[in-house]
């Protein structure tokens, strides 16, 4: 973990270096799922709307093309339906119908593609990491032999991993309201590649797409922005 960290830490570094950086502040509505990878039949997955918040860096100089990090705390909210593993005979099994808050950090670095001066146009890809924050599950389930019900309380983090990594991808419009503020709007899309099934056999991938409202800061100040004050 230390090596991670001290990577993205020099990878940052670069950005600054580059000249200007552009510093991103943004978050909005997330819709985060998991969905099936096998033909195992893993139950009903089904999403609710959630919230992710985040931070990028920019490396701005040269254009168009930059290398940039991104961290983003992203809610993962679903309800997952299942059937408990069971044998051949008259054994007893359960029903799930549990709901699941999930909270992740997810970190990449990517290179972007971006264009425009007022108006910009932008597009970036990358792996990620996501290490989960904190998780809870809350719902019932019912005995196939008698219909009798109870509830279950919990972390999510004892049926899903608590690390995942896949591929990320951004694409946004932003308007230059002055040259060293810009205000965008972002559409983020990942597809994970780690089975983060733990209850049984089967394997579900995380996927989602966010929808962010963006507020970025270039440091230092655009030559327009200079020339301006200069007069």
């Amino acid at each position: 973990m230390k090596k991670v960290f001290s990577i993205l830490f020099l990878l940052i570094t670069s950005c600054f270096l580059q000249g200007q950086t552009l510093v991103s502040i943004n978050g909005g509505l997330n819709l985060g799922t998991f969905v099936h990878r096998t033909e195992v039949n893993v139950g009903t997955i089904s999403s609710n709307p959630s919230f992710g918040a985040g931070i990028e860096i920019k490396g701005r100089a040269p254009k168009p093309f930059h290398i940039g990090f991104a961290a983003e705390y992203m809610r993962t909210s679903f309800n997952w339906k299942w059937e408990e593993s069971h044998g051949l005979g008259p054994s007893t099994w359960k029903i799930y119908d549990l709901n699941y808050d999930v909270d992740y950090l997810r970190l990449s670095v990517f290179p972007e593609f971006s264009i425009g001066d007022r108006f910009q146009f932008f597009f970036n890809m990358s792996p990620y990491v996501g290490f989960m924050i904190q998780s809870s599950k809350k719902g019932t389930y019912q005995k196939s032999n008698d219909g009798s019900m109870g509830e279950v309380s919990g972390k999510a983090g004892d049926d899903i991993g608590k690390f995942d990594f896949g591929i990320r991808g951004s694409m946004g419009i932003g308007f230059a309201v002055k040259p060293f503020f810009v205000i965008s709007i972002e559409e983020t899309g990942n597809l994970g590649i780690k089975n983060m099934n733990k209850i049984g056999a089967g394997g579900i991938n995380s996927a989602g797409l966010a929808t962010y409202l963006c507020f970025s800061f270039i440091i230092p100040k655009g030559p327009a922005e200079e020339k301006t004050k200069s007069k």
